[in-house]
C-alpha cells in the first residue's frame, strides 16, 4: 500500500512542475545579445514557460 501512495505522489508532483519561471536579464546596451537571445525567450515562453525579460529594447510581439 506504501508502495502506491508513493507512487501516486510521485506522478503527482512529477506532472505539476512541466514549467519553469525564467528571467531574462539583458542589461547590455548593444543590441545583439538581446537579438541572440531573443528567439530562444521566444521559444521557451511558446512552450509553456513562464518568461520574464528586462532589456533596453521594448519588443512589439507578446506570445501567448
Amino acid at each position: 500500500m506504501k508502495l502506491i501512495t508513493c507512487f501516486l505522489w510521485a506522478v503527482y508532483f512529477l506532472a505539476e512542475n512541466d514549467a519553469a519561471s525564467i528571467l531574462g536579464i539583458f542589461p547590455f546596451p548593444g543590441s545583439s545579445h538581446y537579438v541572440m537571445f531573443k528567439e530562444v525567450m521566444i521559444g521557451l515562453a511558446r512552450r509553456g514557460h513562464e518568461v520574464d525579460v528586462v532589456t533596453h529594447f521594448p519588443s512589439t510581439e507578446s506570445v501567448p
